[in-house]
């Protein structure tokens, strides 16, 4: 097989999330964009949805643009910190960072300032208002947020949704929280429970 070959069949593995030693890849990945140097002191994860059917990452950074905060200044792009595909408009289950977590800066997601300037600001791409998350965008934000738990020592009562601290339906009726919310504890450390059935 020449060069490549063998790079096609390295993305490919890596986006069918067949494992490297004893961790999926993509949950490898995660750990690496999540464990940076010079980590802000993060809080706080505010949960969110776009409430839209189909969206990405560059579709919300391009509407946030059209924004102004309260003095009348136009928004530097997208609020939130991360955002989860749902298969329409980004792959089902992807993680991608945005620019505020590359540098480390507040969100413009929560309109509260302290949960945007303490608060990891996650969006998943849907409408939950109407339909709950795809099972991979589930798998995707349960992996993200335990990353973000175990890098930024943020405890299981600190993963909120952006309802329980502002008057909005977001992230909407049909968000699943009770298979994200449950923290035990091990070792000393509060985590979150992972309800996802492992085969």
């Amino acid at each position: 097989m020449n060069r490549l070959g063998i790079a096609a069949l390295v993305i490919g593995l890596m986006h069918s999330g067949i494992c490297c030693g004893d961790e999926p890849l993509h949950e490898v990945s995660l750990t690496r964009m999540v464990q940076r140097d010079n980590l802000r002191e993060w809080k706080f994860i505010v949960l969110h949805h776009s409430a839209t059917e189909v969206g990405s990452l560059e579709s919300i950074d391009a509407a946030h643009k059209q924004r102004k905060d309260s003095d009348g200044n136009p928004w530097r792009g997208i609020g939130y910190h991360f955002v989860v595909g749902n298969g329409r408009g980004m792959k089902d289950g992807q993680v991608a960072a945005t620019f505020r977590w590359t540098e480390q800066c507040e969100g413009a997601h929560a309109g509260d300032l302290q949960y945007n300037t303490q608060g990891v600001g996650v969006c998943l791409i849907g409408n939950f208002e109407m339909e709950p998350p795809t099972p991979a965008q589930l798998d995707s934000l349960q992996d993200l947020v335990a990353a973000l738990q175990k890098g930024c020592q943020i405890d299981a009562k600190s993963v909120i949704r952006h309802t329980d601290i502002k008057a909005t339906a977001c992230p909407g009726k049909r968000f699943p929280m009770e298979k994200l919310w449950g923290g035990v504890m091990k070792d000393g450390e509060e985590r979150l429970v992972k309800t996802r059935k492992r085969e």
